[in-house]
C-alpha cells in the first residue's frame, strides 16, 4: 500500500498541490507521446433519457504501455445519484414558503400533513425513492367594511411548517379596531401640559375625577368597552389689571394629568391685593399734616390679617410704620407740641425730623424765668430794717424738668438768703421785729444792724433779779440750838447766756460768783445715843457770825460698837480644837474671805470689815491612798495654828516616789548576772528619759538619765571568722559590773566595703534603661551624701561627692514649659548621655521662634493679596537691587530696603536677630484708596506694578460696564413676580463675567460679580415653591430662610404627599384584616445642596376582606390586596376564619374571642391610664394568663408589644361581667377585672353603669414599696467561649391598692434596670510611642515595649528634629515620636505588643491617632488592627490636598474585640487603598502612615444574645495570608453606632511572573460583597 502524503492546511499548501499536479500532467503527456502505442476505436454512444435532462455517456477504447493511473474509474451510481438529488431540488421548489407573497395574512385552521413520495429508475441497475410530508393550510386576509370586517381566503401547500404566519384572531382585530376608534374618539380629551403652563394657568380647587365608558359592538356577539379616567380641572389664570390681581377661570375636562401646572395661589392673589388696599389705606398723609415734623423713630410693627375686607382668608403679615408727628404751639407763658400718631404701609418720607432738643430748651428757659421773678428784693415793703450780722448767705438751688425721660434740662442759681431785722430795746427785753427773704439778686438796700449795748442791760437785769435770790440766807435757819457744823468752803459758779440778734448775730454775755457751801447741825439728847441732825446750804453770802461753828468732830459711839464685835460677832467664828482633835488641816483648802459688820447708832452707822479663814479638816491618808477622807469644812475668826498641817502635793510625792521605786527601777536594772562574760563596747551615752503619773489631781514627771551602750562578746564563726555578738543594754545606773573595750574593732572593714560596691553605687547610679535618649539639661554640680551602716556598736560611715543634674525626656523648642525633665542625683557622672547647656537650647529655642512665628509673618502674602497692586512711593530717588520700575520714561520706586531686629529674653539669656526687609505699598487695583505697607523678606514680585490711567476714561469705562451688565440681569429686589419669597441657608453663589467695553474709542476688560442663588415661598397647602435667580446684585431684601429647616419641612412635605398614596382602608364599608400583616420596607430620597436626604418606611402589606350580601342568605367574600402607611390597628384581625365555611362571618363576629360580646358586657367606667413602658412589661408579666381578654389572638400580640421608642403606654382598665341564673331563680352578676392596650370600641361589647348602690372599684397610685441594688448574672456565649458574667441592676417594687367596697387587693410588679458602671482599662505597655529622637527617617528604631513582625523595616518619626521631610511632619496630642508603617500589600510592615489586663467576656474598642504621611506615600491606606485572632480595619485615610503635606491627626475607633483571655496580642499592619497620585509623575504603589497613642476603651461585658458583628471570629495565623469573616453585623442593645467588618481572600497567581492579581479584603453584609480597596487589581511585584 502507497503511504498517503499527508494534507497541508492553508494557503501554502493549496498552492503546492496546484504545482504536483501541473508536474504529473506534463510528464504523463510526455509519456503518452512518445513511449505510448494507442488503438483507436470507434466512438460508442449509449443514451439514457431522463424526465429533465438527458445524460449521455461518451466512450472511447484506449490502449496504452502502462496501467492508467493517472485516469479515473467511472462511477456510474455516483453520477446518477447526483442526478436524482438535482432532480429532487427541483421537486422541492415547486412548494415554496410563501411569507412574501401572503405577508400580512393570517392562518386560519389547523395545519394538515400530507405525505408525498417521488421515485426515479436510471437504466435497469439504479432507482431513488423519497417521501416528505407537505403541510396544507389556509391564510386569510382581514378586509375592513366599515362596521365589521370580511376575509379573503386561500389554500395553500408549502414544503416547511410555515412559522410566519399569525393565527387568525378576528376578536383581536376587532379590538385593535375598536382601541384605533376608541383613541380617535378620546382623543378631543387630550391636552399638552406644557400650553397650559406656558399660558400660566394654574389648577385652582380640588381636581374631579370621573370614570367615561365607551362601547361598541360588532355583530351580534361580540362587544367591546373601555374606559377613560376624565379629570375635571378649574384652570385659573392671574393677570394684573391697573395694578390689581385679576383671575380668570376655566373649566378643562381632559384625559391628561396636568402634572406639571401648580395650584392656584388664591392666598398669594389675596395677599397682594391686600398690600396693595393695605399701601393704598394706610398713607403717610403728608399733605394733611403739611408742616409737621416727625417726632421720634419709625416704629416698625408687625401685623397680621388673617381676612381681607372681602372676606377672603389671607393670613398675611406685614410691616406697618408707626409714627409720631408734630407741630410746635407758642403761647404767652408757654410753648406746647400738637401731636398726632400715624400708621402707615410705606415708609414715610415726607416729614423731616423735629428737633425736639431745641424745643425743650426754649421751654425750659421760659420756665425759669418765670420761677425767677418769684424772688425779687422787697425794699420798699421793709424800708428802715437792716441786715443782721449774719449776713447774705448763697444758697444754690437748682431746677431739672425731664421731658419724655430723654431730654433732661437743668439750671442751678445761688439765690441771696438774709433777714432784715428792726430793733426796739426795754430793761427786760428787747424786741425784733425779723423777716427772712430769699431773693433772685443781692440786695443792695439794706443797711447793718448793732443791738450789743441793749442786750447787756437785759443779761444784768437777769443776774441781779433772776440768780442771786434764788442763793439768799435765810434768817431762821440759825438759832440757839444750831451751829455751822465743820468747815465753810467757797465754790465758783457761772452763768452764761446767749441772746440772738437778727441783724448783729449772736451776744454771748457770762458772769461768775464765789458761793459760800457749809452745813448747820443741832444735837439732840433725847435718845441713849446723842443723835446729830445735818442740813447742807449753799448762798450767796456768807452765814452771820452770830451762828455758832463748831470745827471738830462728835466720837461718843465708837466704842459702843467695839464691845458689840468682842460680844457677838466673834463667837460665831471659833474654831472648836476638842471637836476635831487628831484632824488636819489641808493646806491647799485655806483661803481668805472678807466679811463686813455694821450696826446704826442714830443716823451714823458703824461699820468693820475682816478677813475669815476658810479651810478643810480631814483625816490624814496613807500612801495607799491618793486624797484625804471625812473632812469638815470650816469657817473661823483667827487663823488655826492649833491643827497640824497637811500638804496634798508633798502626799502626792511621796506616792510617785514609791511607784517609781518599785515599777519603773527594776525595768532598768544593770544585767551583771545576765551578761556574765560580755564587755561594754564602744561609748556609754546617756538618755534622758522622763516618767508621768496621774496622782490625784496633779501630773507628776520624773526624769532620770538612763545609760545606754552595747555589751558584746567575740564568737568564732564558720571559716574562723571572728565577730562581734552584741546586745544593746539601757540601764538605771552606770554599768561598773562589765569590762570596757573602748578601742574599735576592724574585722568589720571588708564587710563595709563589699556593701559600698553591692548595695550603695548600684542603686545611685544612673538607670541607663529607664533614662535611654534622655539629654543632660544644664550644669552638673556636685553635692556631698553620706552613708553609714552600723556594725555591732560601730557606725561605718562613708561620704562621695554625688553629681547632680537635670535630663530631660524630650526637650520642646516650641514651648519649653513642656520639657517633662527630672533632677538626678547619682554616683557618677552621665557619660551614656547626651548634653546640652541652657545656653545652647535657649538659643535654639529663641531660633525656633523666629523661625515659626516671626519670620512667617515676613511672607509676601501673594495669595492673599492677589488683587493688590505696587504703587511705589513718591519723591524717592535711592533704588535698591530690583527695587525700581519705569514707566513714561520715570523710573519709580516700588520697594524699600531695610532691616528688622528682634529682641527676646529666653530662659534668663538675651538674644538678637536681624534680617533684611522691603517695604512695600500695595493698594487695591480697583480702589486705590484701600492701601497698605507691608514688609516682607524677599522681593514682592508677584504684585503687579501699577501704572496711573486716566481717571474720567475708567470712570467711563466702569459706568459703560455697569450699564451692560444692569440691562444684561435683573435687579433682585425689582423682580415682583417673588414677593414674599425667601433666601434659603443665605447660600449666594457668586460668578465673575466680563466684558470688553469701549469708551472714547478706547476698549478695556470690565468684570462685574453676579450672584446666583435660590429663593422659596412656602405654600399653604405644603411644600416650597421655589425659583433660581441669576441677579445683578446680591439679594439684600429677602430674609433668610434657615436652610435645615427648609429642607426638613420640604423633606416633611414630600413625604407627607408618598404617605397619603398609602392611605388605611375605609373602616365603614365594614372592611377586616385576613391572615397575617407584613412589613415591606420601602425608601424615598430627594436631593438638596450638599447632600441627600432619605427616609425609609415599613409599609404594612396585607390582605382585607369583606362580606357582601348578596340575598337574605347568602354573603360573598370580596378581597383585596391592600398597602398601608400605618398599622389596620382600628380593624378587626382574623387568623383562624375560613371563607369555605357558611356562617364563617357570624363565628367571625362572636366565636374568636374567649368572651362572647353578646354574653358579657362592660360594667361601669373605664379607666384609662398611662403607664412607663419597663413598668409596663414588667406589670403585664405579673399578670400571666389572666393578663388581657385579647391573649388568644396572636396576630395581633406583636402590636400590643411596646416598642423601644415608647416612654410611655396606654392602658385601659375595666370589669368585664356576665350575669347569671342562680339555683333560687334570682340573677347574679360575674365579674372579671380585665386590662388591655386594645381599644375596646372595637369589640361591640356593651357598657353598663353600675347602680349607685353598687361597689366601686378604686385604684391607687403605684407607690414604691422596695428598692434593691445588686447583681443580675447571664452566660453568654462567643464562638466557643461560654462567659459567665454579671451586670449591676437596680430592682424597684411598686405597688398600688385595688379597692372595691371592703375589699383590698395588692396590685405588685418589680422593675430590673442596669447600672451605669466604669471599668478599667487595658494596660498597653508604651502606647505613645516614646523613643530616642530619631536621626534619620530610615532608622528602625522600634519603640520600646513594641516588636517588629517580619524582616521590614519598621522607622520611628519625630517633628521635633531635622529630618528628611521634616517641614510636613506635624506633632499628635503628646507629640514626641510616633511610628511609620508603610504598605503595597506585598510589603507590609507591622509591629505588635501584648495587652494585658482584659476582663474575659468584656468587648473593647481600639482608640488611635492615625495619619498619612504625603511626602513618602502616594497612596490612600488605612490600619489592620488585630487583637488576638479577630481582625478589624480602620476606615480609609484620603490623601492631603497639597504636596508635601501630612493628613491631620484624627483619632479613630474600631472594634469590637472580644477579650477571650486576661492577656492577648496586639498587632497592627497597614493596608494600601485603592487611590494613587503623585505630582511628580514617578510610579508610586506604596501608602505610608504613622500612628500614636493607641489604647485600649472597656465597653463592658457582652449582652446575652452574643457579641455584635463577631459570633464568627475572623482566624488568622502564620503571616500575611489572608482570611475570610462571613459577619453579619448586628446593633448592640445599647445603641453604640453599626460596625462592618471584613476578611481578605488569599492571594491567588504566582509571585514568580511579571505580575499577581490581588483580591483585596471584602466586607460581607447581607446579600452582597463590598470590597474594601475598590479597583485595584494587579500590582507590581518588586
Amino acid at each position: 500500500g502507497r503511504r498517503r502524503r499527508r494534507r497541508r492546511k492553508g494557503k501554502k499548501g493549496k498552492k503546492k498541490r496546484k504545482r504536483r499536479k501541473k508536474k504529473k500532467r506534463k510528464a504523463y503527456k510526455a509519456d503518452y507521446s512518445k513511449d505510448t502505442k494507442i488503438v483507436r476505436c470507434k466512438p460508442k454512444t449509449i443514451a439514457y433519457v431522463m424526465p429533465d435532462k438527458t445524460y449521455k455517456l461518451k466512450c472511447q477504447q484506449c490502449f496504452s504501455w502502462t496501467p492508467p493511473k493517472c485516469l479515473h474509474q467511472a462511477n456510474e451510481k455516483l453520477m446518477f445519484t447526483k442526478a436524482w438529488t438535482k432532480y429532487y431540488a427541483s421537486v422541492k421548489k415547486k412548494y415554496p414558503s410563501l411569507c412574501k407573497k401572503y405577508k400580512g395574512w393570517k392562518l386560519k385552521g389547523a395545519i394538515t400533513k400530507e405525505d408525498k413520495c417521488w421515485k426515479k429508475a436510471y437504466g435497469e441497475q439504479y432507482s431513488f425513492s423519497k417521501c416528505h410530508a407537505l403541510h396544507n393550510f389556509t391564510v386569510c386576509k382581514v378586509i375592513d367594511k366599515g362596521d365589521t370586517l370580511a376575509t379573503k381566503c386561500v389554500k395553500v401547500t408549502t414544503w416547511d411548517k410555515p412559522t410566519c404566519f399569525k393565527k387568525l384572531d378576528m376578536k383581536g382585530g376587532l379590538k385593535k379596531k375598536f382601541n384605533f376608534w376608541f383613541v380617535k374618539t378620546t382623543k378631543k380629551f387630550k391636552t399638552k401640559c406644557a400650553t397650559w403652563k406656558k399660558k400660566k394657568f394654574t389648577i385652582n380647587g380640588a381636581v374631579k375625577t370621573t370614570e367615561k365608558c365607551y362601547a361598541k359592538s360588532y355583530g351580534n356577539k361580540i362587544k367591546f368597552q373601555k374606559c377613560v379616567n376624565l379629570y375635571t380641572y378649574n384652570l385659573c389664570q392671574i393677570s394684573t389689571v391697573k395694578g390689581k390681581q385679576v383671575m380668570k377661570c376655566k373649566k378643562l375636562t381632559t384625559s391628561t394629568k396636568l402634572n406639571c401646572l401648580g395650584k392656584t395661589n388664591l392666598r398669594a392673589m389675596y395677599t397682594k391685593n391686600f398690600v396693595k388696599y393695605l399701601t393704598e389705606k394706610y398713607t403717610p398723609q403728608c399733605k394733611k399734616y403739611k408742616g409737621y415734623k416727625m417726632k421720634g423713630d419709625i416704629e416698625t410693627v408687625k401685623k397680621c390679617w388673617k381676612k381681607d375686607p372681602m372676606g377672603h382668608t389671607v393670613n398675611y403679615c406685614g410691616k406697618m410704620y408707626k409714627f409720631t408727628v408734630c407741630k410746635v404751639v407758642t403761647g404767652k407763658t408757654e410753648i406746647t407740641l400738637k401731636c398726632t400718631t400715624l400708621s402707615s404701609f410705606t415708609k414715610p418720607k415726607c416729614y423731616s425730623k423735629i428737633n425736639l432738643k431745641a424745643y425743650y430748651q426754649k421751654k425750659f428757659d421760659m420756665v425759669i424765668t418765670q420761677i425767677s421773678s418769684k424772688y425779687p428784693v422787697p425794699a420798699k415793703k421793709y424800708a428802715g430794717y437792716g441786715l443782721t450780722t449774719d449776713g447774705i448767705k448763697k444758697e444754690k438751688k437748682c431746677w431739672t424738668r425731664t421731658y419724655e425721660k430723654k431730654y433732661i434740662f437743668k439750671k442751678c442759681h445761688e439765690l441771696s438768703v438774709y433777714t432784715v431785722c428792726k430793733a426796739t430795746g426795754t430793761s427786760t427785753k428787747v424786741t425784733y421785729k425779723c423777716v427772712k427773704i430769699t431773693s433772685w439778686d443781692k440786695p443792695t438796700t439794706f443797711a447793718q444792724i448793732n443791738t450789743k449795748t441793749l442786750w447787756k442791760k437785759v443779761f444784768d437785769n437777769y443776774i441781779k433779779t433772776g440768780v442771786a435770790p434764788k442763793y439768799a440766807y435765810s434768817k431762821g435757819s440759825c438759832t440757839k440750838n444750831h451751829y455751822v457744823y465743820q468747815a465753810i468752803t467757797r465754790k465758783k459758779k457761772c452763768w452764761k447766756k446767749e441772746y440772738v440778734a437778727k441783724k448783729d448775730g449772736t451776744y454771748t454775755f457770762e458772769h461768775c460768783q464765789n458761793l459760800y457751801v457749809y452745813k448747820i447741825c443741832s444735837t439732840s439728847k433725847k435718845t441713849k445715843v446723842p443723835k446729830v441732825v445735818c442740813k447742807d446750804y449753799t448762798t450767796w453770802t456768807a452765814p452771820p457770825k452770830t451762828c455758832k461753828h463748831q470745827k471738830v468732830a462728835l466720837t461718843f459711839w465708837k466704842e459702843k460698837f467695839a464691845v458689840y464685835i468682842d460680844k457677838k460677832v466673834k463667837p460665831n467664828y471659833s474654831m472648836d480644837a476638842k471637836k476635831y482633835k487628831g484632824r488636819v488641816v489641808v493646806v491647799e483648802s485655806i483661803q481668805r474671805e472678807e466679811k463686813c459688820f455694821s450696826k446704826k447708832y442714830g443716823k451714823k452707822e458703824a461699820k468693820l470689815c475682816h478677813k475669815l479663814y476658810k479651810y478643810d479638816l480631814c483625816v490624814k491618808p496613807t500612801l495607799d491612798e491618793e486624797m484625804p477622807s471625812d473632812c469638815a469644812k470650816r469657817v473661823t475668826w483667827d487663823e488655826p495654828k492649833v491643827f497640824p498641817q497637811f500638804k496634798l502635793e508633798d502626799h502626792w510625792k511621796m506616792i510617785f516616789t514609791k511607784y517609781l521605786e518599785n515599777k519603773v527601777v527594776p525595768k532598768y536594772k544593770t544585767p551583771c548576772v545576765q551578761y556574765k562574760k560580755y564587755f561594754v563596747y564602744g561609748d556609754i551615752k546617756k538618755e534622758k528619759k522622763c516618767w508621768q503619773k496621774k496622782v490625784g489631781t496633779a501630773t507628776l514627771q520624773k526624769c532620770h538619765n538612763l545609760y545606754k551602750y552595747s555589751v558584746c562578746k567575740i564568737v568564732t564563726k564558720e571559716h574562723g571568722v571572728k565577730a562581734l555578738k552584741c546586745k544593746d543594754v539601757t540601764s538605771w545606773s552606770y554599768p561598773t559590773c562589765f569590762k570596757r573595750v573602748r578601742v574599735k574593732l576592724t574585722f568589720w572593714k571588708s564587710k563595709w566595703e563589699a556593701f559600698i560596691k553591692t548595695k550603695i553605687i548600684p542603686v545611685n547610679s544612673l538607670d541607663k534603661s529607664k533614662y535611654e535618649g534622655w539629654t543632660v539639661f544644664g550644669d552638673i554640680t556636685t553635692k556631698e551624701k553620706c552613708f553609714t551602716k552600723k556594725y555591732g556598736n560601730v557606725v561605718a560611715k562613708r561620704c562621695h561627692a554625688m553629681n547632680v543634674y537635670k535630663v530631660c525626656k524630650k526637650l520642646h523648642l516650641d514651648n519649653p514649659k513642656k520639657n517633662k525633665c527630672e533632677t538626678l542625683t547619682t554616683w557618677d557622672t552621665p557619660t551614656g548621655l547626651k548634653h546640652v547647656s541652657e545656653a545652647d537650647y535657649y538659643t535654639k529655642v529663641f531660633a525656633y521662634d523666629i523661625k515659626n512665628t516671626e519670620l512667617p509673618k515676613l511672607k509676601v502674602p501673594c495669595k492673599e493679596k492677589k488683587e493688590y497692586v505696587r504703587v511705589g512711593y513718591d519723591n524717592l530717588t535711592h533704588c535698591c537691587s530690583k527695587c525700581c520700575s519705569t514707566y513714561n520714561d520715570q523710573e519709580r520706586v516700588m520697594s524699600i530696603k531695610s532691616t528688622k531686629c528682634y529682641n527676646s529674653n529666653k530662659g534668663g539669656y538675651e538674644f538678637n536677630y536681624c534680617a533684611d526687609t522691603y517695604k512695600t505699598k500695595i493698594c487695591k487695583a480697583d480702589d486705590l484708596k484701600n492701601c497698605e505697607e507691608i514688609e516682607t523678606l524677599k522681593l514682592p514680585t508677584c504684585f503687579k506694578d501699577h501704572k496711573p490711567v486716566n481717571k474720567e476714561w475708567e470712570a467711563g469705562i466702569k459706568e459703560t460696564g455697569v450699564a451692560y451688565f444692569r440691562k444684561k440681569y435683573p435687579d433682585a429686589c425689582d423682580l415682583d413676580e417673588y414677593y414674599g419669597f425667601s433666601l434659603i441657608g443665605n447660600k449666594i453663589a457668586t460668578k465673575k463675567e466680563c466684558k470688553e467695553v469701549e469708551y472714547k474709542g478706547k476698549s478695556k476688560k470690565y468684570c462685574h460679580t453676579i450672584h446666583s442663588y435660590k429663593i422659596c415661598k412656602q405654600i399653604v397647602s405644603g411644600g416650597f415653591n421655589c425659583a433660581k435667580i441669576t441677579a445683578y446684585t446680591s439679594p439684600q431684601c429677602f430674609y433668610i430662610l434657615d436652610e435645615k429647616f427648609y429642607q426638613k419641612e420640604d423633606f416633611a412635605h414630600y413625604i407627607a404627599t408618598q404617605e397619603a398614596e398609602y392611605p388605611l382602608p375605609d373602616r365603614s364599608e365594614g372592611w377586616f384584616v385576613d391572615k397575617d400583616v407584613s412589613r415591606l420596607q420601602k425608601c424615598w430620597e430627594k436631593t438638596y445642596d450638599g447632600g441627600k436626604k432619605k427616609y425609609c418606611q415599613q409599609l404594612y402589606s396585607y390582605k382585607i376582606r369583606r362580606f357582601v350580601k348578596k340575598s337574605e342568605t347568602k354573603y360573598v367574600v370580596e378581597s383585596k390586596d391592600w398597602k398601608s402607611w400605618d398599622y389596620p390597628s382600628g380593624f378587626e384581625h382574623n387568623k383562624y376564619m375560613n371563607v369555605n365555611i357558611a356562617h364563617s362571618w357570624y363565628f367571625y363576629q362572636i366565636g374568636l374571642f374567649r368572651y362572647d360580646p353578646s354574653v358579657w358586657f362592660v360594667y361601669g367606667e373605664i379607666t384609662k391610664t398611662d403607664i412607663d413602658i419597663n413598668e409596663y412589661n414588667a406589670w403585664i408579666k405579673s399578670w400571666k394568663d389572666d393578663f388581657a381578654y385579647h391573649q388568644h389572638r396572636g396576630d395581633i400580640n406583636s402590636f400590643y408589644t411596646a416598642s423601644d421608642s415608647d416612654e410611655t403606654v396606654t392602658v385601659f382598665e375595666f370589669q368585664l361581667c356576665r350575669k347569671f341564673k342562680s339555683g333560687l331563680g334570682t340573677t347574679d352578676t360575674y365579674c372579671k377585672h380585665k386590662v388591655s392596650r386594645y381599644p375596646i370600641d372595637n369589640l361591640r361589647f356593651k357598657i353598663i353603669a353600675m347602680p349607685k348602690t353598687a361597689d366601686k372599684v378604686v385604684y391607687g397610685e403605684w407607690k414604691v414599696k422596695k428598692v434593691e441594688v445588686g447583681q443580675k448574672c447571664y452566660q453568654s456565649k462567643w464562638g466557643k467561649k461560654l462567659f459567665n458574667l454579671c451586670l449591676k441592676v437596680k430592682k424597684t417594687k411598686k405597688c398600688r391598692r385595688v379597692t372595691k367596697g371592703t375589699d383590698v387587693k395588692a396590685d405588685c410588679f418589680t422593675v430590673v434596670q442596669r447600672l451605669k458602671e466604669t471599668y478599667e482599662a487595658p494596660k498597653l505597655a508604651n502606647g505613645g510611642f516614646d523613643a530616642a529622637a530619631p536621626s534619620t527617617d530610615h532608622n528602625g528604631n522600634v519603640p520600646k515595649g513594641w516588636t517588629n513582625v517580619g524582616k521590614t523595616r519598621v522607622d520611628t518619626l519625630s517633628s521635633d528634629t531635622t529630618l528628611q521631610g521634616a517641614n510636613i511632619l506635624k506633632n499628635s496630642k503628646s507629640g514626641g515620636t510616633f511610628v511609620r508603617l508603610n504598605s503595597n500589600n506585598i510589603i507590609i510592615k507591622m509591629i505588635s505588643t501584648p495587652v494585658s489586663g482584659l476582663d474575659q467576656g468584656h468587648m473593647y474598642v481600639a482608640v488611635f491617632e492615625q495619619a498619612l504621611l504625603y511626602k513618602w506615600g502616594h497612596c490612600t491606606g488605612h490600619f489592620r488592627v488585630q487583637l488576638g485572632e479577630q481582625v478589624h480595619f480602620s476606615p480609609m485615610i484620603g490623601l492631603p490636598k497639597e504636596y508635601p503635606a501630612m493628613t491631620p491627626w484624627q483619632t479613630v475607633r474600631v472594634g469590637y474585640y472580644i477579650a477571650t483571655s486576661a492577656k492577648m496580642t496586639l498587632k497592627i499592619s497597614a493596608v494600601r487603598g485603592h487611590t494613587c497620585k503623585n505630582p511628580h509623575g514617578e510610579e508610586r504603589s506604596f501608602t505610608d502612615l504613622a500612628i500614636d497613642n493607641v489604647h485600649f476603651e472597656n465597653m463592658g461585658p457582652l449582652p446575652p444574645d452574643g457579641a455584635p458583628g463577631l459570633r464568627h471570629p475572623a482566624m488568622y495565623a502564620g503571616g500575611y495570608t489572608g482570611y475570610t469573616s462571613k459577619t453579619v453585623q448586628k446593633i448592640y442593645p445599647s445603641g453604640t453606632p453599626r460596625q462592618t467588618s471584613g476578611g481578605m481572600s488569599k492571594i491567588s497567581g504566582s509571585s514568580s511572573g511579571s505580575s499577581m492579581t490581588i483580591v483585596y479584603e471584602t466586607i460581607h453584609a447581607e446579600g452582597q460583597d463590598v470590597p474594601v480597596s475598590h479597583g485595584i487589581t494587579k500590582v507590581k511585584s518588586g
